[in-house]
């Protein structure tokens, strides 16, 4: 059964939406355990721990943006599936600066694909918050190749 659902969330967006929210959420965590590890393991690694801290926080804000938005769109009880993708084994900093560069492009395609599609439904409260917080990929990606190159 669908939850039944007001306002400017229609069937066909939900699940996009569902989707980009449990991918914010991974890139949280991933960014936060990564980040975390270099700050206490590499000395020499600091900035790099420190930007991936930083991109934690800006993930888990931009969770918690989309979360809100879904939940109040949503009339009576609505619950997640499991978050359940788990980060990657630690390889090193390149392989990790790697996987965040992928997780990047990936984050940005799932908002592109809930930005059309709620551009075509109509939705313009969620066209706007995407426009506003979420689209900006490619600048985080140009950073963390920056910092691939210096280290």
């Amino acid at each position: 059964m669908q939850p039944h659902i007001r306002g400017h969330i229609f069937l066909g967006v939900d699940k996009v939406m569902e989707d980009t929210v449990r991918l914010y959420y991974h890139a949280y965590r991933f960014y936060s355990s990564m980040g975390l590890h270099l700050l206490k393991s590499f000395n020499v690694l600091e900035e790099v721990g420190m930007f991936l801290c930083e991109l934690s926080e800006e993930k888990q804000i931009g969770y918690f943006r989309l979360l809100k938005f879904l939940k109040g769109n949503y009339k009576g009880d609505m619950s997640f599936p499991k978050h359940d993708r788990t980060p990657p084994k630690w390889k090193g900093v390149l392989s990790v600066m790697e996987y965040a560069i992928n997780l990047e492009k990936e984050l940005d395609q799932a908002v592109r694909i809930l930005y059309r599609k709620a551009s075509r439904t109509g939705k313009s409260v969620l066209c706007d918050l995407l426009r506003t917080h979420f689209l900006n990929g490619e600048h985080v990606q140009e950073q963390i190749q920056a910092h691939m190159d210096n280290v």
